[in-house]
């Protein structure tokens, strides 16, 4: 009997041990040529969890070098999920600092009132000075007096709370930016462009962006808002039957298809960045976690500042039950994060990120 139990214990443990290595792989390969190691990247946290209490038991039944080789593995997962760079000292925030959120809001869940109450508190809970938006439709209206228009629950922002809708007259877009009009440093938009990867009509959730040339402090720089390829509107734990595989497969293909597809989106984009001669901040909502590939091709060479000033599990998606984090701020290395926080909303499917950002001393 104990032979037995042994048995299916070695049996999970394995399974564990290939998933792990396979999640903190995913980061080092690209989808288009292996794509189901991203699958175990979204779980990875949660798969060192397990581990640990492998290995609990490993040192329990004496089991001294699987319990050993379990040490190793779980040191190799701690040094990429363990934040140390917040032991690094951070400057204090100060009234000048450029505070930028980030927030995927579509409409979602509660009556147009309480959206546009709960979106309101929240800009003048954090008040930054630049807000970019994912899903929330902006342009500006045909017909006299020609004011900005933005998605119902967000107008009070442009009509008045001191925001700016950033976008050319003649846009529509899902990305907007609001610009807040006494935000310190005077943020002035000098150029704005977009684009949009879908292969169709139908591809209505191909990644697309925002690039934003602006001037802050009399420094300028590149914004870029992100919304990364979805997996659509159907999610798996809303439809998938774990014992009939038939319910699986439709998911399966699905996501390989998002993932290859939002790799190769990725590459154009960080062509389009790495182009950039200007400092860059790019922020949204990536549709990844921090041990995919598409995230590391984003942040390579950046600083992720929820990551290094960041504050708790920082979870952004879904708001009721954050268990990932697949929104982020990245900067540059001309910039210095301050502070970062994901405050806790409603109102959305995604929580926002904000970032206390400030030019380098360049002297």
């Amino acid at each position: 009997m104990r032979r037995f139990l042994w048995f299916l214990f070695a049996l999970v443990d394995g399974l564990v041990l290939g998933l792990a290595a396979a999640g903190w792989a995913a980061a080092h390969i690209d989808p288009r040529t292996f794509w189901w190691p991203a699958l175990a990247a979204v779980g990875l946290p949660f798969i060192a969890l397990a581990l640990v209490v492998l290995a609990v038991a490993l040192v329990m039944w004496k089991r001294w070098g699987w319990a050993g080789l379990h040490g190793v593995v779980l040191v190799v997962l701690a040094l990429r999920l363990v934040p140390v760079e917040r032991l690094e000292a951070r400057p204090e925030p100060a009234p000048d600092d450029l505070t930028l959120m980030t927030l995927n809001a579509p409409r979602y869940g509660a009556s147009a009132e309480r959206l546009t109450a709960a979106v309101s508190d929240l800009l003048a809970t954090e008040r930054p000075g630049l807000v970019a938006l994912q899903e929330a439709g902006a342009e500006h209206a045909r017909r006299p007096p020609y004011r900005p228009v933005i998605a119902s629950y967000v107008q009070p922002a442009v009509d008045s709370m001191g925001y700016r809708l950033a976008i050319p007259p003649d846009w529509e877009t899902e990305l907007p930016l609001l610009v807040r009009l006494e935000a310190p440093g005077g943020f002035a938009v000098l150029e704005q462009t977009q684009h949009v990867f879908a292969s169709g009509p139908e591809d209505e959730g191909a990644s697309r962006y925002v690039r934003t040339h602006f001037r802050w402090q009399e420094r300028e720089g590149v914004h870029y808002n992100l919304h990364l390829r979805s997996f659509g509107e159907e999610k798996p734990w809303d439809a998938v039957r774990f014992l009939e595989l038939g319910t699986w497969l439709p998911f399966l293909r699905q996501y390989r298809s998002a993932y290859q597809r939002r790799a190769a989106e990725v590459e154009q984009i960080v062509a389009r960045v790495e182009a950039e001669t200007l400092p860059v901040l790019l922020s949204g909502d990536f549709n990844a976690t921090p041990d995919n590939w598409t995230y590391r091709q984003l942040a390579q060479g950046r600083t992720d500042a929820f990551r290094v000033a960041g504050s708790g599990w920082g979870g952004t998606y879904r708001a009721d039950r954050p268990l990932v984090r697949i929104d982020f701020v990245l900067a540059d290395p001309a910039w210095e994060v301050v502070t970062a926080h994901v405050p806790a909303v409603e109102f959305s499917d995604h929580r926002p990120v904000v970032a206390r950002l400030r030019w380098r001393d360049t002297e």
